[in-house]
């Protein structure tokens, strides 16, 4: 075809040629100069144009032939890839009150990317590739298996639409094997869920294991606070704490105003001896005395013997006999006894009004006898104050303590419910509202 139009054109120009060689009109006119030209031929690069412009259909066509053999050849000497998908709903956490969706929002979020990383372990890949039958999935052992699905598994987050309850995670299994993705997302889910299970279950027990630790320290401190209160409560038995305070506090008070009283009849009764004055030197007071009294006088007589004894001694045996300290000795007592005896009956006896304390007699006493009282009131006095301030500390701390072994009893019995609670307590199932997905069929070029 394209032969015969070349042929054509070859002819029409050699026409053209020998018309303008036979007509001087159509030279003339093809020269306006006049002068003789030679004919045209056309240039190669236009002969070459139109050479092209008859075969570009050919051209195009074996263009579009090698495309679809190229694509033929890759798509067949190109393996399939296989994919198996699961997507896992996570659930929020529920809220109430102002705020309530975004705090739920926020629940969701932090969730979701929780079990993102525990999807995400290595362990969850490890327990799959134990629970997978690797013989009949093309796989030698566990390493070449958990190599293979760490290369092709891929866990990310789905975005979802914030208006709703719930995210998802997407997890995908790629391989060439079409047995391999469903039992490998399968396997990863089992492994998830199991290890969620294992750390909902190990939570669970260690808060127990807290629980009872808690309780029994709570428990041996409330021990050690009734065994001090008991210790307390031992050294006024068969009183209570505060009934010996208020004993001790009653008995302080009245012997308080028993001194009161003493002192102010030793007052009255040291006017009285001061207003009556000395009666007489000391030997007339004795004289006297010895002549009312036969047994005093006896005791005069005993003294005088005594005292000529022992200058006679003295004068005779010198200052270290041994009989002379046996004779000063006896003097003395004689002494102590006459002193004794002019101190009850040589001052003027009283009547006063106060009620006899234990080992004393009614009946008039001297001013001595009201000093030796008052003395002793005093010690009494300082005895019972003592003795009141310390059971006042000890109901104080027994206050105390009782009020703790109260609390702590009260925490005692909260920490045994806490761990009735949580032993009867069921294991909270993985955060997911529901888990879907199914093999794709599709061979996907990689």
């Amino acid at each position: 075809m394209s032969a015969n139009n070349n042929a054509r054109e070859n002819q029409r120009d050699q026409a053209l040629m020998a018309r303008r060689d036979d007509s001087p009109m159509l030279a003339a006119a093809s020269n306006p100069g006049g002068r003789a030209s030679r004919a045209r031929v056309p240039s190669p690069s236009v002969r070459l144009g139109r050479s092209l412009n008859h075969r570009r259909g050919w051209v195009l066509l074996a263009v579009i032939v090698g495309a679809l053999l190229g694509a033929g050849i890759g798509w067949w000497s190109t393996s399939p890839s296989y994919t198996n998908t699961a997507t896992v709903a996570v659930n929020a956490l529920p809220h109430v009150g102002d705020g309530a969706v975004r705090d739920r929002d926020v629940s969701l979020d932090l969730r979701t990317d929780d079990e993102l990383m525990i999807l995400s372990r290595p362990a969850v890949v490890e327990a799959a590739v134990a629970s997978l039958p690797l013989s009949e999935l093309g796989w030698a052992d566990a390493t070449q298996a958990a190599a293979a699905i760490r290369r092709g598994l891929r866990i990310e987050r789905v975005v979802s639409d914030r208006g709703q309850a719930g995210g998802a995670i997407e997890v995908v299994m790629t391989s060439d094997d079409p047995r391999v993705p469903a039992p490998v997302v399968r396997s990863v889910l089992a492994a998830y869920i199991s290890l969620r299970e294992q750390e909902a279950q190990q939570l669970a027990d260690q808060r127990l294991t807290l629980a009872k630790l808690s309780a029994q320290d709570v428990r041996s401190r409330m021990e050690q606070t009734q065994t001090q209160l008991e210790q307390l409560q031992a050294g006024v038995t068969p009183l209570t704490i505060q009934q010996a305070h208020d004993a001790a506090l009653a008995e302080y008070r009245q012997t308080l105003e028993l001194l009161n009283q003493t002192q102010a009849a030793v007052a009255q009764v040291g006017r009285r001896v001061d207003a009556a004055g000395p009666g007489g030197n000391a030997d007339e007071q004795l004289a006297r005395l010895a002549q009312d009294d036969a047994r005093f006088g006896q005791l005069i007589d005993q003294q005088t013997a005594a005292q000529r004894e022992l200058a006679d001694l003295q004068e005779r045996m010198g200052p270290n006999a041994p009989a002379l300290a046996r004779q000063q000795a006896q003097v003395a007592q004689l002494e102590q006894q006459v002193s004794e005896y002019l101190r009850r009956h040589a001052e003027p006896r009283v009547l006063v009004n106060l009620p006899p304390l234990p080992g004393e007699s009614r009946g008039p006493v001297t001013l001595d006898d009201l000093r030796q009282r008052e003395q002793r009131l005093e010690a009494q006095v300082r005895s019972t104050r003592l003795r009141t301030d310390d059971l006042r500390r000890q109901a104080e701390q027994a206050a105390l303590l009782d009020a703790e072994a109260q609390r702590l009893r009260q925490e005692v019995a909260l920490a045994e419910e806490r761990i009735a609670a949580l032993s009867q307590r069921k294991i909270q199932p993985p955060p997911i509202e529901g888990i879907a997905g199914g093999f794709s069929a599709m061979a996907v070029a990689p």
